[in-house]
């Protein structure tokens, strides 16, 4: 799914056994790295014995599984995490059992998390961790008439995660870390993929961060990515430790009667950016007050010419504000064609599929030789665009993940509009 992915995931069906000889052999092979394991019981005499085993296995600290989503227990999962009573006494039952770190992890399934949060905090809890999946329907299969996905005709609520999840992951970190009662640290999750996001988690109060879905779809890399960003970012601010921007931007959140509402902002169009799609007209017209409309403008000087190297030049037709719509005018006498940079281009396929799914057939794979005097190097795949069937639609270049594919400015010539 583009934005998540749900799953109905329940408890494990492999032995407790297993599970610990796991965390041995990963204390091994792995010395410098912190284990961490996550338990779950449904009493006391549970909560303690497993926490025994996993601290006798290795673990350097446990998280305390609040929050599944798909327990039908009412003393399982996040049905706990709905309770106060049962987070502080489980916390403190498996607190009791342990010398390590115990962290609870908190249900989003729930209208304020700070109370739960401080029950932990009550029961004796290191620090706690959110979010855990939100309980959703993802999708329904409009032809069965069935919620998706479906084990032998029946379906459930169950935990969605992954990009949807950053929002709602965002708002409950911030809300605790603003609230003075709580005073143990907060491990962040939900919807991070890129160094970004987990900036913006860090910036609303987490200072630690832990990664599942992005690592299930991409790999272990994506945590090599989010590391170097973070610490090209950290050099850009001149910090030396992330806990430098830790809670940062928590400290202009305020309530929304507290804003100010004697100002507006109005739009304010650069037409040397703009190039004349007119989505904004129309969602202005549909949605807003009739402010935009489309007007012709002059070209710049030599844009005929121009090939997209670091700057846009215009298009003819540009976005102003004006006080109505009027009907749009665009010039028919020039058009964009893809330009494809064959040393950039490290012959991925994305633009080839985006072209061929969504626009006009005008781009194809094909091998080139390598470049003069690349010792070493082999032929190597790159895409190449059918100059007469593009149709400047751009979509290529806004998949391409390496930068390789510019527009230039070109006479329009006719021909039909899809060749294939």
């Amino acid at each position: 799914m583009d934005i998540g992915i749900q799953n109905m995931e329940q408890i494990s069906d492999r032995p407790l056994e297993d599970n610990l000889k796991d965390i041995a052999w990963l204390r091994k092979q792995y010395p410098t790295k912190v284990t961490a394991v996550s338990i779950m019981g449904y009493c006391d005499e549970d909560w303690a014995y497993l926490a025994q085993a996993a601290e006798g296995a290795g673990a350097h600290l446990l998280e305390l599984n609040f929050s599944c989503p798909q327990m039908a227990r009412r003393d399982a999962g996040h049905h706990v995490g709905q309770q106060l009573d049962l987070i502080q006494r489980y916390t403190a039952a498996a607190k009791r059992a342990v010398k390590i770190p115990v962290v609870a992890k908190l249900t989003p399934n729930i209208t304020d998390m700070i109370p739960a949060a401080l029950a932990a905090q009550e029961g004796g809890a290191d620090a706690v961790s959110a979010i855990n999946t939100v309980k959703s329907i993802s999708h329904v299969d409009l032809d069965a008439l069935q919620p998706l996905p479906t084990i032998q005709g029946h379906s459930a609520v169950s935990g969605f995660s992954g990009k949807g999840m950053r929002p709602i992951g965002l708002r409950f970190v911030s809300e605790l870390a603003r609230d003075k009662r709580l005073r143990i640290p907060i491990s962040g999750m939900g919807g991070i993929y890129t160094w970004r996001d987990a900036a913006e988690y860090m910036a609303v109060g987490a200072s630690n961060l832990q990664v599942t879905t992005s690592v299930m779809q991409h790999g272990n890399r994506v945590v090599e990515d989010m590391i170097d960003g973070l610490q090209r970012y950290m050099h850009r601010n001149q910090w030396t430790s992330l806990h430098e921007m830790v809670g940062r931007a928590n400290r202009v959140i305020v309530e929304p009667a507290q804003l100010d509402t004697t100002t507006e902002v109005v739009s304010v169009i650069d037409p040397n950016v703009c190039i004349g799609c007119g989505i904004c007209e129309v969602a202005c017209r549909d949605g807003a007050a009739h402010a935009i409309a489309m007007q012709m403008t002059p070209p710049p000087p030599k844009a005929a010419a121009a090939i997209f190297t670091g700057w846009r030049p215009p298009r003819p037709t540009t976005c102003v504000c004006v006080s109505r719509s009027e009907p749009a005018q665009f010039d028919t006498t020039t058009e964009m064609v893809s330009v494809i940079d064959p040393n950039v281009c490290i012959g991925c396929g994305i633009c080839e599929v985006a072209c061929r799914d969504g626009a006009a057939h005008a781009i194809a794979m094909q091998m080139t030789p390598p470049p003069p005097k690349a010792t070493g190097c082999r032929a190597k795949k790159v895409a190449t665009v059918d100059r007469q069937a593009c149709v400047g639609c751009k979509l290529c270049q806004f998949v391409c993940p390496v930068g390789a594919i510019s527009f230039e400015v070109r006479p329009r010539i006719d021909r039909p509009r899809f060749s294939k």
